[in-house]
């Protein structure tokens, strides 16, 4: 939640978790993809930026209570 403060945005990216969480980008993943298993995250789009990669998924947490 205070990611999501911080950035003024319930929309936000794997790298961005991390860089703001100060963990790893793959321990932000996991954050995610378990917020994602309990209904409060999901995927919004995937973003590609550049010809090669896999895409950048783009999350929108929901929390309850929250619009």
């Amino acid at each position: 939640m205070a990611v999501i403060s911080k950035t003024e945005s319930n929309e936000l990216t794997a790298e961005d978790l991390a860089y703001h969480l100060d963990v790893t980008v793959r321990s932000a993943n996991r954050i995610l993809n378990r917020l994602e298993e309990k209904g409060v995250a999901r995927i919004l789009y995937k973003k590609q930026e550049k010809l090669r990669g896999r895409p950048k998924k783009i999350y929108q947490i929901q929390f309850a209570g929250k619009g």
